[in-house]
């Protein structure tokens, strides 16, 4: 009887795990002859052979949809190319790459029996154990800015892994917990701001974790879902902003905060979104007012000029717009930064947002209570950065 695709293919399968039983107690070995050595007294051939060999484990290992092997193939080789970036005089420390060596000796021994489930929780834990310091999951095209990456990583004493594609980026990023993804702008078809709304969307566990996007410039109307927690500009004090903010970052001083009190005023003439917003900037360091038509807007506008205005676009019998033009009207330009908070979407709301000034932002009802106080922090502090260069 003629053998089926499916019967050949998981034939081909389990002769591969056998052999890479016996590959795995080899490249087992060749790690644990490095480790505790001095990096000056290891070869970097022998370390290019040792990733090499894994990076073709995980290719095939991927092909026949093994995901625990692929997973701990990955973190082996994430771990061992730090590595390389040790200066001569450091010792190798591979003790987190023998681990889950050990637990894949563990899957590859007896894999019809072992539940990849209960394995990948143990994967997890090793990972977590070995790494209670930050871990970052770094997108980025650009080898000298990499470079620079790795060098803040290791001063710092960040785990990281890093990848050039979005779609790369969303994969590991639901596989593997992170406690930080920075992701570049430009990094193919899935690109930051839509890897950003991915992994949100996603439901995975690293869907609330934060976001940092580098760009050349700051971005208007992109939709709340994509904005990421932090803008890093692409310009020459890149760097250095890199160097302060991972050092906030590795003692979990991330978060947007304000020093002085940020004043919104906010045009709504709904009660329960002023009700929401009053809730969702309590703990925020806002001090928020609220006005419900164009008459109110204007009066309590000229009554103290706030730090950020936050309008909605069509109110009972006028819009958001018109309030604008009324405070033209009373001699009065708007040069604070605007968010605009509306409902609507596509073509028709970007007309009508197209000549208003100082928009930083478009968010969309409705909107999450939980993470408004933090979106609107951060998307002012990057608004007056903007301004600033």
């Amino acid at each position: 009887m003629k053998q089926s695709f499916n019967d050949i293919l998981e034939e081909s399968k389990i002769e591969f795990l056998e052999k890479i039983d016996k590959k795995f107690d080899e490249l087992y070995k060749s790690l644990e002859s490095m480790n505790g050595k001095m990096r000056s007294e290891v070869k970097t051939d022998d370390l290019s052979a040792l990733t090499r060999e894994l990076h073709n484990i995980r290719s095939v290992a991927g092909s026949y949809e093994i995901d625990f092997l692929v997973s701990a193939v990955r973190n082996i080789t994430d771990h061992i190319s730090h590595i390389y970036e040790l200066n001569a005089n450091e010792v190798i420390d591979g003790s987190l790459a023998k681990e889950i060596f050990d637990l894949t000796h563990v899957f590859l021994k007896d894999i019809k029996t072992n539940d990849s489930g209960v394995l990948d929780s143990k994967l997890e834990s090793i990972i977590k154990k070995n790494n209670e310091i930050k871990r970052v999951l770094l997108v980025e095209k650009d080898d000298g800015l990499v470079s620079h990456f790795k060098k803040l990583f290791k001063k710092y004493k960040i785990s990281y892994s890093i990848v050039t594609s979005g779609k790369d980026a969303f994969n590991r990023l639901l596989d593997e917990q992170f406690d930080l993804l920075i992701t570049d702008l430009h990094i193919g078809k899935l690109d930051g701001p839509s890897l950003i709304a991915a992994n949100r969307v996603s439901g995975a566990f690293n869907k609330d974790i934060q976001t940092v996007m580098l760009s050349v410039s700051y971005f208007d109307l992109l939709p709340s879902i994509s904005v990421p927690d932090l803008f890093l500009s692409k310009n020459e004090s890149l760097l250095e902003e890199l160097d302060h903010f991972l050092e906030r970052f590795s003692k979990g001083e991330f978060e947007a905060k304000l020093e002085d009190p940020l004043n919104i005023l906010c045009l709504d003439d709904d009660q329960n979104i002023h009700d929401l917003l009053n809730i969702s900037f309590r703990n925020h360091n806002i001090n928020y007012r609220s006005s419900f038509d164009i008459k109110s807007f204007t009066k309590e506008y000229l009554k103290e000029k706030p730090d950020l205005v936050i309008l909605d676009l069509v109110l009972e019998d006028e819009s958001g717009i018109d309030a604008i033009n009324h405070l033209k009207e009373s001699g009065e330009l708007l040069s604070i930064p605007v968010i605009i908070l509306s409902s609507l979407e596509g073509g028709l709301k970007n007309e009508l947002v197209k000549d208003v000034p100082f928009i930083i932002a478009t968010l969309s009802k409705p909107f999450t209570p939980k993470s408004m106080g933090k979106e609107v922090i951060s998307l002012y502090q990057q608004s007056k950065k903007s301004l600033r260069l």
